[in-house]
């Protein structure tokens, strides 16, 4: 069980999710299972960037429009 979540998707690439950055724990991470692909100023953002396909992970970065919503409201609520 993943504690540290903040908001989850599951994707065709795995789940993509937030939670507080580990050593800035004013700013939001956003992770693919176990890969870091960003640091962001809200949650808002971070889930933005995800689905625009402005991270730094080719995987998320290419799949289809729509795959992840760009409203934070529409992703699930963490803990896990």
């Amino acid at each position: 069980m993943k504690r540290d979540v903040l908001f989850f998707v599951d994707s065709p690439v795995g789940m993509v999710w937030l939670r507080y950055h580990t050593e800035q724990s004013s700013r939001i991470q956003l992770m693919r299972d176990e890969e870091g692909l960003g640091s962001y100023h809200s949650a808002s953002a971070a889930a933005n960037a995800a689905a625009t396909g402005a991270t730094s992970s080719d995987a998320v970065n290419t799949l289809p429009p729509g795959t992840i919503p760009a409203a934070i409201e529409r992703w699930q609520r963490g803990p896990l």
